[in-house]
């Protein structure tokens, strides 16, 4: 578990690599003080939710790499503190549900990995402020319902990827 305040004195840090630490949760304001930090690689532990304001103090970073975990559901507004961020990785995860306002607050992502989870419909407010968006990973879901106008706001998107869901 990542407490508040975890890392105080660790200003200068530009990548933080806690990749297999048995992470299960990640707390309050685990990471203030990181203010310079790029890239933060959370892959391949245990984590099953995130709080709200986990990711306080992180409006530098540019990669954040969360597959390989249990995590099942995203909040509206969960991202907003991480508004430099480029690359989000939440593949290889248990996602069963994204919900209308998750990726507010992410105006620079341009590339979104969910591919590998369990959510079955796109509805049209999941992606629609992510106008930077170029690349979005979507297949080996289990997606069965696009609803009409899920992709309107992609006006950068490049790659799309559905193949093998339902």
């Amino acid at each position: 578990r990542l407490h508040g305040n975890s890392f105080r004195g660790l200003g200068g840090l530009t990548k933080l690599d806690l990749e297999k630490s048995r992470i299960i949760e990640i707390q309050a304001e685990a990471f203030i003080g990181l203010d310079n930090l790029q890239t933060l690689l959370l892959m391949n532990n245990n984590i099953t939710r995130l709080q709200s304001n986990s990711f306080n103090g992180l409006g530098n970073l540019k990669n954040l790499h969360l597959q390989g975990n249990y995590i099942t559901r995203l909040q509206p507004n969960f991202f907003n503190a991480l508004s430099s961020l480029k690359v989000l990785g939440l593949e290889h995860n248990r996602i069963n549900a994204i919900l209308p306002e998750t990726f507010n607050g992410l105006r620079t992502l341009h590339t979104l990995k969910l591919q590998k989870n369990n959510f079955t419909r796109l509805l049209w407010d999941f992606f629609y402020r992510l106008h930077n968006l170029k690349v979005l990973h979507l297949q080996d879901n289990f997606i069965n319902y696009i609803q009409h106008g899920a992709f309107n706001g992609l006006n950068n998107l490049n790659e799309l990827y559905l193949q093998d869901n339902d």
